[in-house]
């Protein structure tokens, strides 16, 4: 309905996500937060305001929680096998410029 208030609300255990107001054709735009303490798994969120008929309205949306402690995609290689070579490549030359100076001061 125009100009009237839509109640949103997380389910499992209901969370109210806000209240917004429809514009003048009924419809609306809103930006929620799902709780960061949300069990992961399936939910539903319930929009719950009135029919252009003036009659209580309720509309369900699915929505799946993904485990926040899951991993991050592995991308790229690992450091250190560059690493280990650079290590070596400093250890042969300060071993080589060592054995030159030996050579060139005795």
């Amino acid at each position: 309905m125009p100009d009237s208030d839509v109640d949103v609300t997380l389910h499992s255990t209901p969370v109210h996500l806000g209240t917004f107001t429809t514009d003048a054709s009924g419809a609306f735009t809103a930006t929620v937060t799902i709780p960061a303490d949300t069990a992961a798994g399936a939910h539903t969120i319930v929009l719950t305001g009135t029919s252009p008929n003036g009659q209580p309205a309720t509309v369900d949306l699915a929505l799946t929680v993904q485990d926040p402690t899951g991993t991050l995609p592995h991308t790229g290689g690992s450091p250190f096998p560059l690493a280990a070579t650079g290590l070596l490549l400093i250890a042969v030359g300060t071993l080589t410029a060592r054995t030159r100076r030996s050579r060139t001061v005795g």
